[in-house]
C-alpha cells in the first residue's frame, strides 16, 4: 500500500486523498491508513461515506 500511494502522489500538485471503507473494515485499519498517508506527505485526506438506504 505504501508503494502505491508513494506512487499516486508523485506528481500530485494537490496532496489529498479520499478513503472508502464498508463496515468490514475495522476503525483501527481506517486509522492506520489515515497515518500512513500523513507519514507519506498527503495533505488532506477525506472519509467518504455512503448514503444509508434505509435513511428517510
Amino acid at each position: 500500500m505504501t508503494q502505491a500511494i508513494q506512487e499516486h502522489m508523485t506528481n500530485e500538485i494537490n496532496k489529498a486523498v479520499f478513503l472508502k471503507a464498508d463496515q468490514a473494515l475495522s476503525y483501527g485499519k481506517v486509522v492506520q491508513v489515515v497515518n500512513l498517508c500523513r507519514k507519506l506527505g498527503v495533505e488532506g485526506i477525506g472519509l467518504m461515506g455512503e448514503k444509508d438506504p434505509n435513511a428517510s
